[in-house]
């Protein structure tokens, strides 16, 4: 049992090393300072989550990963400040940054994570509030174009197009939010989304959320013990909307663009939708009838590790999505019909698998 028992705490204290190791390559001492905060985080009780909350996981895991994101980007951007970068700082007054509104959603995710009692309905009209504050302070990032022909011409008429581009932001909000399921999954998806936002607009801002986010998967992908939480997926949900928004306005960026960084939890959402209201169940409750759901049942046959299949799963689905968006990025321009054309290609391939991945697992039930 001493044997065992020492085996166990050796693999340990090696995968910590490496782990340090590995985020003080990408992020320096920002990057090892995170590593002992995520360490920390993991051993604390306050904002535990239900382990059977997603259908994947299987041992209780830390809900505050979001906070650790946001440590390490912060930690990040002022390091990069202090050199010659080409990148921008952020600039304007507090309330024209879409990340002041971002951390306001994201603490009504930390409320959440860590009392728990808060309604759909409550977060849904609180969110609202926020995003439509941003917009009304900030009308000049509502786009009048957003590269639909047709539809462009509605976007002209200031009301139509503020009212579009919440519901935009409530969408988006709560699809990254219903997909946060699979480890890696929307960390990845959040990482390419800000790293072509850093590209887009050249925001050291974004380039640290990049980062930040790297250092996260790495530790969530391999151990399985620290998840975003609401407070991850809430506060970059609602940075991804907002700063979507104010791209198309300041470039000549097409929706499907950003369609296609965010496919996967877009169209997931969408489907989630469709399936409960087709049940007669609530919007609003959760199921295990997701795409990384049935993805992960699938891999389950070949493993007995519920972390393979579960990393396994948010990885392959977040690089075929996000990850071939993020290299068309290099290639197409930003206006480019073929973004319209990889974000048809998602979908197919969303429901190709999905119809595949049930049939599948129906039979060997």
């Amino acid at each position: 049992m001493e044997i065992v028992t020492a085996n166990i705490t050796g693999k340990k204290v090696v995968f910590n090393a490496i782990f340090v190791l590995l985020s003080a390559v990408i992020a320096g001492i920002a990057g090892i300072l995170t590593a002992v905060l995520m360490f920390w985080m993991t051993r604390q009780k306050i904002a535990q989550d239900d382990y059977q909350k997603h259908g994947i996981s299987e041992r209780p895991a830390s809900r505050l990963g979001g906070l650790a994101v946001a440590f390490c980007a912060l930690a990040v951007y002022f390091m990069y400040s202090s050199f010659q970068v080409d990148l921008k700082s952020v600039s304007g007054g507090l309330l024209a940054s879409p990340i002041f509104y971002a951390v306001l959603i994201g603490m009504i995710g930390f409320c959440d994570d860590c009392i728990g009692h808060m309604s759909a309905r409550a977060r849904l009209l609180l969110t609202s509030i926020i995003f439509a504050a941003c917009l009304m302070l900030n009308l000049e990032i509502v786009p009048s174009a957003i590269g639909i022909p047709g539809f462009d011409s509605l976007l002209q008429f200031k009301a139509l197009a503020f009212f579009l581009c919440l519901l935009t932001c409530l969408t988006l909000l709560n699809a990254t939010n219903m997909a946060d399921g699979a480890n890696g999954l929307m960390p990845l998806v959040f990482m390419g989304t800000f790293y072509a936002y850093a590209i887009l607009t050249g925001e050291l801002a974004y380039f640290s959320i990049a980062i930040g986010l790297m250092v996260f998967t790495l530790f969530n992908v391999l151990s399985g013990r620290l998840f975003l939480g609401d407070v991850g997926s809430y506060g970059l949900g609602a940075l991804a909307g907002l700063g979507a928004i104010k791209i198309v306005g300041e470039t000549e960026a097409v929706v499907w663009l950003f369609l296609c960084l965010a496919a996967y939890p877009v169209v997931d959402f969408f489907v989630s939708l469709t399936r409960r209201i087709s049940a007669g169940k609530s919007v609003f409750l959760p199921d295990n009838d997701h795409m990384h759901n049935l993805l992960y049942a699938f891999l389950r046959k070949f493993t007995a590790s519920s972390l393979i299949a579960n990393s396994v799963s948010g990885l392959s689905i977040s690089c075929l999505t996000t990850g071939t968006a993020l290299i068309a990025l290099s290639f197409w321009e930003l206006d480019s019909s073929y973004w319209i054309v990889l974000f048809g290609f998602f979908v197919l391939l969303y429901f190709v698998a999905y119809k595949l991945l049930k049939e599948i697992n129906l039979r060997s039930d």
